[in-house]
Parts: C-alpha cells; sequence; structure tokens
C-alpha cells in the first residue's frame, strides 16, 4: 500500500506552495443536516477547483490534481457521514454520461498514521472514492454514537483524478459533503479506519488482470488485529469487471460488497471503442480503449504526531487508483475478437460503456467486533464473463483493484436502533476461480511529473 519515497528538493518546493491555491479556491454550501438533530450536527458541501483537464488524446484525457493542507469541514468535531462528488462550474453533475469522470479521489490525516500499515510516511488514509460516489455512513444513519474525529490542527491531504473523455478540453469542480457534529458529547466514540489494500502494506494497489475470459481474484495479505472496537460501516472500491469485494474476519466471510453496472443513465457512456474499418483490422466494438491505470501518487510526509508541519523531503504515501471504465453489455476476448490484415489502427470512437454505478456497503455486520488477534483479509473477485474489464488503449486489459475501508468505534459505542446489512502485509495472492459475486490543488501534469509507483497514492502522479 504505502511505499516511502524521497522527494526531489524542487518537488517538494512546488508542493508547498499548493495549500493556499486550494484555499482560496474552496467555497461552502450549507446543506440541510440528516443525522443527530439533538446535537445540532451540521452539513456542509466544500467545493475545491475549478479543473480543466485537456482532450482525451492528450494523456488519454487524465488529470491529477493534489494538495496538502486543504479546508477541513470543522475542527474539534466528529464527521458521521460524507460523499464526493463531481461537478461542472455551473453546478450540473459531471458522470461517465458527460465524459467526465470522478476517476478517483482519497483524503489522507496527516497528522495520524494508518492503523493496518503503520510508520513513518504513512499517514492515516480514512475516505477514498471513485466514480461510483459510495457515501461512507459511519455513523449507520445516526443509529450509533460515531464519526471521524478532526482534532484541532489537523492537516488533510487530498489527492484527485479526473477522466476526459471528448477531443476538447472539461472543466469540473471537485465536492465533498460531510455531515458533522461540533465539540460532539463524550458519549460519541472515535472511529479508526482501517484500509485494506489487495497489494499490501509494501507493493502496489494495482494488481494485472489474471484472465481476460474465466472469472479470477487477489487477497490481501492477512493483517492481524492489536486492537479492539465495534464495526460500524464497511465500503469498498473495485475496478470495471468485478463483481464482489469480500471482506473476512478469521477466513470467515463478514461482508459482501457487491458492484451494480449501468443502474441509471449517468453510468453508461463516456468510453472509446476501435471500429472496423481501417487497413483490414477489425475489432469487437464492444473493447474499450482506455487510459493505463495509473496510481493516485500522494508525495508527502508526515511531522508526527507533535506538529502539524511537514517535512516534504523526506518520505511519501501511495494511496489507491480507483479507476472506472468498461464496454457495453457483453465481453469480448481480445484474442479471439480481433482480425488483422494491415498495421494501421482505426480511430478511437465513443461509444455508450456500461460502468460501476454502485458498490453496496455493510452496517454493522453480522459479527462486527474487532478483537486483538483477529486475522482480517479482502477478497477481490473479478469475472470478466460478466462485465468488461478497462482496457489499455494498445488494447491489453488494464490492471485492476480492490480496496475497503473499515470504520470501528470503541466497544462502549451507544447504539441508538439496530444495525442491519445493506445489499447485499506483503504480497497479494491471487488466483483465477469461479467465484463472481451477487448479482488546490494544480495539474502535476502540466508540469511532467511521473508517478513514483502504482500503488497507494503519494502527492504526486501523472499519467503514464
Amino acid at each position: 500500500m504505502l511505499r516511502p519515497t524521497l522527494l526531489a528538493p524542487a518537488l517538494a518546493t512546488l508542493l508547498a506552495t499548493l495549500p493556499a491555491l486550494v484555499a482560496s479556491q474552496g467555497s461552502n454550501v450549507t446543506e440541510a443536516a440528516q443525522f443527530f438533530p439533538q446535537y445540532n450536527s451540521q452539513r456542509v458541501k466544500l467545493s475545491y477547483g475549478p479543473f480543466t483537464v485537456q482532450s482525451m488524446d492528450i494523456n488519454n484525457g487524465m488529470g491529477d490534481f493534489q494538495a496538502v493542507g486543504i479546508q477541513v469541514p470543522c475542527t474539534d468535531c466528529i464527521i458521521t457521514w460524507m460523499q464526493a462528488g463531481l461537478e461542472y462550474t455551473n453546478g450540473t453533475v459531471a458522470n461517465a454520461n458527460t465524459n467526465l469522470w470522478l476517476h478517483h479521489t482519497v483524503l489522507a490525516n496527516m497528522n495520524r498514521t494508518s492503523a493496518v500499515c503503520p510508520g513513518p510516511g504513512s499517514p492515516d488514509l480514512f475516505f477514498a472514492s471513485g466514480n461510483e460516489r459510495t457515501a461512507m455512513d459511519i455513523s449507520v444513519s445516526g443509529t450509533e454514537q460515531a464519526g471521524y474525529y478532526i482534532a484541532p490542527g489537523d492537516t488533510w491531504a487530498v489527492e484527485l483524478e479526473l477522466m476526459n473523455m471528448l477531443p476538447t478540453n472539461q472543466t469540473g469542480v471537485l465536492t465533498m459533503t460531510y455531515e458533522y457534529i461540533q465539540s460532539p458529547p463524550s458519549s460519541f466514540s472515535h472511529v479508526t479506519a482501517l484500509w485494506f489494500d489487495i497489494g499490501g502494506c509494501n507493493g502496489n494497489s494495482d494488481q494485472p488482470v489474471l484472465s481476460t475470459t474465466q472469472p479470477f481474484n487477489y487477497t490481501s495479505p492477512p493483517w492481524v488485529s492489536d486492537m479492539s472496537g465495534r464495526i460500524t460501516f464497511i465500503g469498498g472500491h473495485l475496478h470495471d469487471g468485478g463483481t464482489t469485494l469480500s471482506v473476512y474476519r478469521n477466513q470467515t466471510d463478514d461482508c459482501d460488497l457487491n458492484a451494480t453496472y449501468g443502474a441509471n443513465s449517468a453510468y453508461i457512456g463516456g468510453g472509446m471503442a476501435m471500429q472496423s474499418g481501417s487497413a483490414g483490422m477489425s475489432m469487437a466494438s464492444s473493447m474499450t480503449m482506455a487510459r493505463r491505470d495509473t496510481s493516485m501518487a500522494m508525495s508527502m510526509s508526515m511531522a508526527m504526531p507533535t506538529t502539524s508541519s511537514m517535512d516534504m523531503g523526506s518520505s511519501s504515501m501511495n494511496m489507491a487508483s480507483m479507476t472506472t471504465s468498461a464496454s457495453p453489455s457483453s465481453s469480448t476476448d481480445m484474442a479471439s475478437s480481433m482480425s488483422m490484415s494491415g498495421s494501421a489502427m482505426p480511430t478511437p470512437t465513443l461509444i455508450d460503456n456500461i460502468h460501476i454505478s454502485n458498490i453496496s456497503t455493510c452496517l454493522g455486520p453480522q459479527d462486527g467486533v474487532v478483537s486483538p488477534g483477529d486475522v482480517w483479509t479482502i477478497t477481490a473477485f473479478y469475472d470478466p464473463a460478466r462485465h468488461d474489464l478497462m482496457l489499455n488503449t494498445n488494447g491489453s486489459a488494464a490492471d485492476i483493484m480492490g480496496i475497503a475501508i473499515i470504520y470501528v468505534a470503541d466497544l462502549n459505542v451507544t447504539v441508538t436502533a439496530a444495525p442491519n446489512t445493506t445489499s447485499a502485509s506483503g504480497s497479494p495472492s491471487a488466483s483465477v476461480t469461479s467465484k463472481s459475486g451477487a448479482g488546490s490543488l494544480a495539474a502535476m501534469g502540466s508540469v511532467g511529473m511521473m508517478c513514483l509507483g502504482l500503488g497507494w497514492m503519494v502527492l504526486i502522479g501523472t499519467v503514464v
């Protein structure tokens, strides 16, 4: 997951200039709170940007933006719910059907270390979202008195990658909506975010596709718990082609996060396909031609934990890449669907691809307690026969991912209503199996920075 990397002095200087830019571009919109009105809860939508992404013929339309020291919604407060979004500057929603995607975004608390991968240069990764835009409902819609605490002086970092699938530039605005309680009563528990990755703590979040025709899966290295707590919420992320992300406690399946595709029109579109015709070469129209998946690289280090300042030259953080791009309803194996009698490639054109529109979550799993000595793993299941994989521009299968975030509260958390389940470190293990599952920020591309790894995000990164 996290790969320490030294920063060049010039790059550290550049990153140090980003926070002021972010703060000057942020805006706040107050919304009606949904939970805990008895504690004067508040909801706010913060906007960052705007960010202009170059056309799809430049870096395959990918734009990377990142910063340390971004605006936080509150201090000495508890976040009970949060969700990412993407809009145009006029306030309308941007999505696959408008050919501008929220490829991924990740938040990190630089004043804390990761619980799963502790150590210098391993900040607390407490939120992530792909284009499916899962809401992190930490308090289970107000039924559990728990949330993510923001201490005075906490420093946050964000990494954002947008995908533009049009031949012209597009401009978007990142939104983050938080519900929170200011100066929460002592009855509220502070949750710990457990971030699990099929790549492990010292590997890459991106893993190669094992088959373009048969189901396959990856399992994360085991994590042995050294803590006690009650699980309130589990969310996760898969790439297109994924069916289920399963969370295991002592080899028992505690939670299945299931992917839904094309549930509404916003998730149909935004892809390229090679159309038949040129120089005797034909390719099935269902083959998505998409960029190579890259890491969200956030190069930064932490002055832990006595000060909120950062030594930008000591280490780095890798967060997870999140990709959503797939072809239409039926999968086609590249090897069997393409015939060539010439060397010229046909021109990529936009088609209506179907993408992951939702990944289910788990609220208070049946045995939702974390105890010392428990062994936790996650397994990401993919089935190319059911859902098309993302392809690179050269026609090869792009890497896949599997990430889960588990929010764990103190065991004395107060439950105000019965929780329920909704919808259903080292190297990863991988196998081909048959389980398919149910169902600011400144543009780094402009300065030509290269990704430092294909795993967890560090605060630098561009398209490769």
